[in-house]
């Protein structure tokens, strides 16, 4: 369990810059994707829906430390942005993993391994996700269905509370968001304890919170799939301390 997350829905600018944090030897984070929730689902408003295909992009991720306030390329730049369609590569850096990668949520049936991270032995408080459209060179482009340049893709169908006729569903988003998680208890990484994984779970039956699919237009829902997807992450912390 983690505390609830602080999102930023922005446009994601063009970033290059590098880092000025050491490394430090045998220190490593590996981050993980593992299998979202139910692909079939009753929505909150008793609409029940079935994905056929569910895909996203994460662009990246950076452990936060418990003493920086404005460390993180999050941080710097959330603030300048209006939402908006744009997409870029983060940068790596010791406590950062920026290259995107595409999502499959539905045929998902492992664990997925975002990348690795050799941070400075240090507490950490928190890991900022970066949800943004994905580019031509993103890792995991399905080859029969179109990702590049959008963060999400929904199609399926679904059938309202009212009735039994079926609906097709295609919402499509290319907005970005950075959201920040925050750790349940610090992560503490030293020579006693220098590794760590970090699991991170797309809630998919919570991206329809709120939503009626029945009255609401495309742009209404891609909207309201996009802020859900930013609060529908399950995050769990494995190391000898947590």
């Amino acid at each position: 369990m983690t505390n609830p997350p602080r999102i930023s829905l922005g446009l994601c600018a063009l970033v290059t810059l590098s880092a000025c944090v050491q490394q430090t030897a045998g220190t490593t984070v590996s981050i993980e994707v593992i299998p979202a929730d139910d692909s079939s689902f009753l929505s909150s408003n008793g609409e029940e829906v079935n994905l056929e295909q569910a895909w996203l992009t994460l662009g990246g991720m950076e452990l936060i430390p418990c003493d920086s306030l404005s460390s993180s390329l999050g941080r710097w730049l959330a603030p300048l942005w209006p939402i908006g369609t744009a997409h870029a590569h983060i940068g790596d850096a010791p406590t950062r993993i920026g290259s995107p990668l595409v999502l499959d949520l539905v045929d998902a049936s492992k664990s997925v391994a975002f990348g690795v991270l050799s941070p400075p032995a240090q507490s950490y408080c928190s890991l900022d996700v970066w949800v943004i459209p994905a580019d031509d060179d993103s890792r995991g482009l399905p080859s029969d269905t179109r990702m590049d340049t959008r963060t999400f893709m929904l199609l399926g169908e679904w059938t309202s509370a009212d009735t039994t006729t079926s609906n097709s569903l295609r919402i499509l988003g290319a907005d970005s968001a950075i959201v920040n998680l925050p750790f349940e208890t610090a992560l503490e990484l030293d020579p006693a304890t220098p590794t760590a994984t970090l699991q991170l779970r797309p809630a998919v039956s919570t991206w329809f919170e709120g939503l009626t699919l029945e009255t609401t237009s495309g742009v209404e829902q891609s909207r309201a799939i996009m802020e859900n997807i930013a609060l529908g992450f399950e995050l769990h912390v494995n190391s000898p301390e947590n």
